[in-house]
């Protein structure tokens, strides 16, 4: 699997997280702003239960192991922060915000690849 189909797969995971909480209202500040505040629309995840799960199942070996990496990927792809507003949020500069995202998408990466093999 490609580091860009893992993004993807996390994006959709994001989404499916969101989906499955019951919190079909949320709309992010820029999802309103582009929608002109047409009201509470989050996009259906494109994504299996059953693949959302592995997915989840990752990320929580992730937060296991790494937390600071598991943080980074649940807030970028789920909460839809900024690799600015992440590092704000976690209190790491923006270069390191971004190193560690890219880590923690290799991590999952690497574990799906693993789980799938």
């Amino acid at each position: 699997m490609s580091f860009e189909e893992t993004e993807q797969k996390l994006t959709q995971w994001g989404q499916w997280v969101i989906f499955a909480s019951g919190v079909t209202g949320y709309v992010s500040p820029a999802f309103a702003l582009i929608k002109g505040n047409m009201g509470a629309v989050y996009p259906q995840p494109c994504i299996s239960d059953d693949e959302a799960l592995l997915v989840d199942r990752a990320v929580g070996r992730l937060l296991g192991r790494d937390r600071e990496l598991g943080r980074c990927v649940v807030l970028y792809f789920v909460r839809g922060l900024t690799v600015r507003a992440l590092g704000k949020e976690l209190g790491l500069s923006k270069d390191r915000a971004a190193t560690s995202l890219r880590a923690g998408v290799a991590w999952v990466d690497s574990d799906l690849s693993r789980v799938a093999a």
